[in-house]
Order: structure tokens, then sequence, then C-alpha cells
């Protein structure tokens, strides 16, 4: 029974230095390829209904581009309205950024001011206090400023960086797609049908849980960002659209 056990755990164990193996190292190199096969997945069903009157090559071409030309124009309208929505923001972070001192400097004061009219035993106490609390506020303010600069950088290098890994991805989607039905034909046949009767229903029911969770976390995500939108709108609060994403994600 130890032993039984302690091969357990070994197999738990290694299958968990895999994961972390594969997401650090493997998965960066084999992005592209997921992307490809993620594309054609989507463009299949579109790809087998034109494959009844076209051939199967020709079929592929329409569909995958089809589906490529959809998510490009999805992406370039978020991309558009964000930079332009980002754009107006940082107009704006200067004079919130002194805003937002303005309003710490009179919250010192007036709790300085709370603090001088404590009792003699404690009135130190809560002046040294609130001087602690409010001597990092200019660090903390440009802590924040760093931060979103590096964010900003780090995106447009990621942008960048992706742009290869992207083109990979999109002409990994047509080969995909052309020998799709060989790939899961050639899959299935190595697979063992012990493993087949025995897994494969968990490992559906499992995939459709997930994908079911998923789904329902964007569409409720979705909704919290459509109803933010339409009460910043109505309040006509500036960077709407952006504002509510961010929330959103947040929430998320």
């Amino acid at each position: 029974m130890r032993k039984s056990l302690f091969s357990k755990y070994w197999v738990l164990l290694c299958v968990l230095l895999g994961a972390w193996i594969g997401l650090r190292y493997a998965l960066p190199i084999l992005f592209p390829f997921l992307l490809g096969g993620g594309l054609a997945l989507a463009a299949e069903p579109m790809v087998k209904l034109l494959s009844r009157k076209l051939p199967r090559a020709v079929a592929t071409g329409i569909g995958v581009t089809l589906g490529f030309v959809l998510l490009i124009s999805i992406l370039v309208v978020l991309v558009a309205i964000l930079v332009r929505q980002a754009a107006r923001l940082s107009a704006v972070v200067p004079n919130l950024m002194e805003a937002t001192r303005q309003g710490l400097g009179s919250m010192e004061s007036w709790l300085l001011e709370l603090a001088a009219k404590a009792p003699q035993s404690i009135r130190d106490l809560l002046t040294k206090g609130v001087v602690r609390v409010f001597s990092g506020s200019d660090a903390f303010m440009e802590g924040i400023t760093a931060t979103l600069l590096g964010f900003a950088s780090g995106l447009l290098g990621f942008l960048t960086d992706g742009t290869l890994g992207f083109v990979t991805g999109i002409l990994s989607a047509f080969m995909i797609s052309a020998k799709l039905p060989q790939i899961r034909e050639f899959i299935k046949n190595r697979i063992p049908k012990v493993f087949l009767e025995r897994y494969l229903p968990l490992i559906k029911g499992l995939r459709g849980t997930v994908l079911g969770w998923f789904s329902a976390q964007c569409k409720l995500t979705l909704i919290t960002a459509g109803l933010l939108f339409a009460g910043f709108w109505l309040l006509r609060i500036d960077h709407a659209l952006l504002l509510s994403l961010v929330v959103a994600l947040v929430d998320a």
C-alpha cells in the first residue's frame, strides 16, 4: 500500500513538473501552432460546408481566410477604439495626478488638525503616524506612473515580438486545416482502445465543463462591461469604453 501511494505521488509530481516545463519553455515555441490549430478548428464548420462542393484545399483557403479576416477585423476595431481612448486619457493623466496629490495633501492637513485636537498623551503619536502614512504618497504616485509606463512599453514589445509568431500561426492554420481529417485519423489510430473507452468520455465531459465555464465567464465579463459602459455613457464620463473594459477585467 505504501508503495502504491508512493507511485501515485511520483506520477503527480512528474505531471506537475511536466506542466511547469511545458508552460515555461514549450508554450512560447508551440504557441504559433496552437494558434493555428485553434483557427483551423474554428474554421472547420465552414470548411466542411464548402468541401461538399469544392476540393478540400480550396475550401480550406476560403474558410480559413474568412475566419482570419473576421478575427483581424474585430481586433483592428477594438485596438483602434482603445488606442483612441488611451490617447485621450493620457492627456488628462498629469492633471489627474496633480489633483490626486492635492487631495492627499488636503486629507493630510485635515488629519493633522484632528491630531492636534487629541489629548496630549496621544497627540504626538497620532501626528507622527499621519506624517509617516503620507510621507510616501509621492513615491506611491511615481510608482503607479512607472508601472503604467512599464506596462505600455511591455505591451508594445510583446506586439512587436509576436508579429512573427502570429504570421507563423496563420500559415500553420492553412496547413493544419487542409490535413485536419488525416491528422484526426492519425491521432485516433495511435491512441490505445482501452484509453479511448475508459478516458475519452471523461475528457469530453471535462472539456465541455471547462468550455462552459469559460464561456460563462466571458459572457459575464461582456455583460459587466456593457452595463458599465452604459452607465458611464449616461453619466457623460470621459473614456467610457476604456474604463468599462478595465473595470470588467479587474472584476473578472
